[in-house]
């Protein structure tokens, strides 16, 4: 295996990271390729970015210095192994939710240009799932049902991320619309600032092609 950090990230919820990060574990598995995953549900997920959570609800919060922080703590945990570690990155790396609305776009590609030299140890591979937001965000909404919903928008709302409408209709418009900021950004600053290896693919149609074209990418097919 070429990278010992696969980074996972896409548009929005509902473009396919989980899906595919379920199928690289299930390959490397097969395969007997020596690997780890790393969820946002992982206890070890909070090991990682508890200094984060406290930064995003004190009153001046240090997004960019925490972001780096967990990204030298994943970098440090692979030094002492030759597995490889798959990560679903939407919030953790590069994490451009944290930061769009927040920090200035400057401020932000700083930012990818520091995340990029911290990672390049790992040799990362970062793949991109683009989805059009209000395809993927119903796509999320049918298949993790209304509790799903509920909790990611008050998620979203406590991180002051988007402000908290009056009516659930109202919420969904206003975090698809933040999504869709934070995907055109996020692209255009990793187009101009990564110099790892990364890979864009289209999944607002059809989520198995992009699969197939990331196992060939990591010779799992």
């Amino acid at each position: 295996m070429n990278h010992q950090l696969v980074l996972i990230t896409g548009s929005c919820p509902g473009a396919g990271k989980t899906t595919l990060m379920n199928e690289l574990n299930e390959r490397m598995t097969e395969r007997e390729v020596r690997h780890d995953t790393l969820f946002e549900s992982d206890e070890r997920w909070q090991s990682l970015t508890g200094r984060l959570v406290g930064d995003l609800l004190s009153d001046a919060p240090d997004r960019v210095g925490s972001l780096l922080f967990a990204a030298r703590s994943v970098v440090d945990s692979l030094v002492r192994t030759d597995s490889t570690l798959v990560v679903d990155s939407m919030t953790l790396m590069p994490a451009f939710t944290y930061l769009v609305g927040h920090q200035s776009v400057e401020t932000i590609e700083s930012y990818v240009t520091d995340l990029d030299t911290i990672l390049k140890s790992a040799s990362p591979l970062l793949i991109y799932l683009r989805c059009d937001v209000r395809i993927g965000w119903e796509r999320a909404i049918k298949r993790s049902g209304d509790v799903w919903l509920n909790n990611f928008l008050t998620r979203l709302h406590r991180g002051r991320f988007v402000m908290r409408p009056s009516d659930i209709g109202s919420s969904v418009e206003s975090a698809i619309k933040f999504y869709e900021d934070v995907d055109a950004l996020g692209r255009s600053v990793l187009a101009n600032r990564w110099t790892g290896r990364m890979v864009e693919l289209e999944t607002t149609i059809d989520q198995e092609h992009a699969r197939q074209q990331i196992l060939g990418e990591l010779g799992l097919l």
